[in-house]
Formats: C-alpha cells, sequence, structure tokens
C-alpha cells in the first residue's frame, strides 16, 4: 500500500490554522499580563500567587479549548505501519499495532438520518493532548482522534481502519 493521503478542504485548513495561531498568541498574553503583574510594585506576595495561579488556569484551559477546536479535523495520512495524524504543524505516527477501536462520534443524541457519522479511532499512542479526545468523543483514557466525514474518501479510510483493527485482533487470538 502507498501513502494515501486524506485530508479536509481549504475552510478547515484555515480554521486549525487560525485556533492554532489563537492559541499560541493567547498563551503569550497571558504570560505577558503575569510577568506584569508580577513584578509590577506594592504586590503582596499571596495576591501574586492567586492571579498568577488563575491567570495560568485560564491560559491552560483556554489555549486546550483552541487547540480541540483546532485539530477536530486532523488531516491524516495512511501507509504500511500505520497512520500519519496531524497535530501542531506535524504528523504523529500510529502504527497499526497501537489502533485499539474505532467508535461512532454520537454527536448530542441526534440522529444521523442516513449522513455519515464522524468516528473516533482510540489508539495506544498519542500525545497526552489526546487523551482529552478519547475522554469526550470515545468515553475512554486512551488518547484518541476524531476522523469527520468531510476528509477526502472517508469511507476507504474508515474502511482501512477498520480492517487493520481486525487483524490486530486476529494476530493477538
Amino acid at each position: 500500500m502507498n501513502r494515501r493521503q486524506h485530508s479536509h478542504g481549504l475552510i478547515m485548513k484555515l480554521f486549525k490554522i487560525l485556533f492554532s495561531i489563537g492559541a499560541l498568541v493567547f498563551l503569550i498574553r497571558i504570560l505577558l499580563l503575569i510577568f506584569a503583574f508580577v513584578f509590577g510594585k506594592d504586590r503582596l506576595l499571596l495576591d501574586v500567587i492567586k492571579v498568577s495561579v488563575s491567570l495560568i488556569f485560564a491560559a491552560v484551559f483556554t489555549v486546550c479549548a483552541f487547540l480541540i477546536a483546532a485539530y477536530y479535523f486532523p488531516d491524516i495520512d495512511l501507509d504500511e505501519e500505520g497512520l500519519l495524524v496531524e497535530f501542531l504543524w506535524k504528523r504523529i505516527r500510529v502504527s497499526w499495532d497501537d489502533v485499539i477501536e474505532l467508535k461512532p462520534v454520537f454527536m448530542y443524541g441526534i440522529p444521523s438520518f442516513g449522513r455519515p457519522v464522524p468516528v473516533v479511532v482510540l489508539t495506544k499512542k498519542l500525545t497526552l493532548f489526546h487523551r482529552v479526545y478519547g475522554l469526550l468523543y470515545g468515553f475512554s483514557t486512551k488518547p484518541a482522534f476524531v476522523i469527520q466525514p468531510a476528509i477526502s474518501e472517508f469511507e476507504l479510510l474508515k474502511n482501512d481502519i477498520e480492517k487493520h483493527i481486525k487483524q490486530n485482533r486476529r494476530s493477538k487470538k
């Protein structure tokens, strides 16, 4: 099998870029606020600690929200060795042995009425950040990523992943 690329359209690519840059800009802005507050005059240590912790918590939460939104539509490459999942302007290798399960994503209990449903792919190996996708969409603590029907050749990609999951299960028995 040659390397096959599955990607989203231009609008989704721009969306990812915008939200990724937004996360970075927001993080820098919060760090500058913390720096300005900590090194400002006439601050009590307790005030500095309270404000710094609050701003750090807000920064982490907001940056995660930006990145969850940005990489809800990852581009995916597929080859003999496994999948390459896009995250923060690079591709992360997920070998076929590390792919655990493919599950439909139920969108707020709304029936699909025959339309393709997004799927979540649970894996053994991705970033700590990808565990958020596992929790939100796969109801699992395993790292995961979501494949949207808007990706090129959605059904082919989904079928290839299912085929490899079945092969993994057979080889483990």
